[in-house]
């Protein structure tokens, strides 16, 4: 049985009043102005009055419900950790919700306690990128990356090892961040340096990557494989490896991997360096890139993985980029959770499959390992994230909604356990 659910069906009943990224450009264009003020005792905030490294502060306008529009900020991109959710709106503002017992909400003045609704991030203006790990969000602003939240892995980035408010992380002094990518607490990002790209990572070990023979790496540390400076796109990393795409989308690099995760050349082990993706199997030009247990790449309407996929396909493990069967259709982006991953259509259809230990997939409460229309928003999914136990994603009317495990009110405020149909998140007016 298959679940259904409309965005019309949930305006009519008064409940709307609400992985890879590309970003408008609309994103990038920042009004400088006064800053709000900071949420208190769980309330919805809007942040402090100070931002980070310097930046003169701009306005902070609350995020759009579905189909408001006015007074406003539109939501344009999701970050889902554990248990707690976050979403960038297009004045350059993050905000945040669910659990904050580790300071994911990125707000001073709130409780460590979780349900707690939507509050902005304080201090931290004209953000480009989001990404989420278990229990720390980071995010690009003005070529810096900041992160807040859980830090007993390195994962801010700096050499400190205790949690705290909004950290920058300790990039090359001329390196400017250009894209981000973050899963099992471990962060990559794409930087510039002198017009020249490669890529850093921090936080837990990434198998392949070195850390100086530690476990993790509280400062970033530069991956090798990118000495042709060639011009990297997107980034992507999961639990065993991490991927670049070319500006182009012609060419994929992988690093990491173990004895039953390949990163795509044929070959089974462990690279420390950043090796070139089968090109004779790839399909390009790749258009997306994401990752969590395996990579998978999109071009046009093929959707192809390669890596352990026996979670998803029972007794595959292949070693080159391998087209999905029975994904259908014209397939825009793919997101992955612990053990269940979901589609995102051209026609804004959601496809999900794996396990739904938490209504990950919606109701009934039972696995499939084939994709189907398991959750359909018929106004039109525009966006897709997965958390380990938990979706969400953006309408073309700007409404959020989310769904699964709902413990800490990492879908929503409500203080049901689970989500078991998309529900919409309710920004403050």
């Amino acid at each position: 049985m298959k679940t259904a659910l409309t965005i019309a069906a949930l305006a009519a009943a008064g409940l709307w009043t609400g992985a890879c990224i590309v970003l408008p450009p609309s994103i990038h264009d920042r009004i400088p102005s006064e800053a709000g003020d900071g949420g208190k005792d769980g309330t919805g905030g809007t942040g402090g009055d100070e931002a980070v490294g310097g930046m003169a502060p701009t306005s902070a306008l609350p995020p759009c419900n579905a189909g408001a529009s006015d007074g406003c900020a539109r939501v344009e991109a999701l970050a889902l950790g554990t248990w707690h959710s976050c979403a960038l709106v297009d004045d350059g503002h993050v905000w945040c919700w669910g659990s904050n017992l580790h300071g994911q909400l990125g707000n001073p003045e709130l409780d460590r306690v979780s349900h707690l609704p939507p509050n902005r991030v304080a201090g931290l203006e004209r953000v480009s990128t989001i990404e989420a790990t278990q229990d720390t969000t980071c995010a690009v602003a003005e070529g810096d990356v900041y992160c807040w939240g859980k830090n007993d892995l390195g994962q801010f980035g700096n050499g400190i090892s205790d949690e705290a408010e909004l950290q920058r992380v300790a990039l090359p002094s001329n390196a400017t961040a250009r894209e981000l990518s973050g899963t099992s607490d471990t962060f990559c990002a794409i930087v510039e340096i002198e017009d020249r790209h490669t890529v850093y990572c921090w936080g837990r070990l990434l198998n392949g990557q070195l850390w100086n023979e530690r476990e993790h790496s509280a400062t970033p540390e530069a991956v090798s494989g990118f000495s042709d400076a060639p011009r990297l796109g997107a980034i992507a990393t999961g639990t065993y490896m991490g991927c670049v795409v070319t500006e182009d989308g012609m060419e994929v690099r992988c690093w990491g991997g173990n004895a039953v995760t390949s990163i795509g050349n044929g070959d089974y082990g462990t690279s420390h360096v950043a090796q070139p993706v089968s090109a004779a199997d790839l399909v390009t030009p790749v258009t997306s890139i994401s990752h969590r247990t395996f990579p998978c790449t999109t071009s046009g309407s093929t959707l192809q993985c390669w890596g352990n996929l026996q979670e998803f396909e029972p007794g595959q493990s292949v070693s080159v980029p391998t087209t999905i069967p029975g994904v259908d259709g014209s397939v825009l982006s793919q997101a992955q959770g612990w053990k269940h991953q979901c589609f995102l259509r051209a026609d804004g259809v959601v496809d999900c499959r794996g396990y739904n230990l938490h209504y990950e997939l919606g109701p009934p409460l039972s696995d499939t390992l084939e994709p189907g229309p398991v959750v359909i928003v018929e106004g039109g999914a525009v966006h897709l994230a997965a958390g380990w136990h938990h979706n969400c994603v953006i309408s073309d009317d700007g409404g959020v909604a989310c769904w699964g495990n709902n413990m800490r009110g990492q879908c929503t405020s409500n203080p049901a356990p689970y989500a078991y149909e998309p529900e919409p998140v309710t920004f403050p007016r």
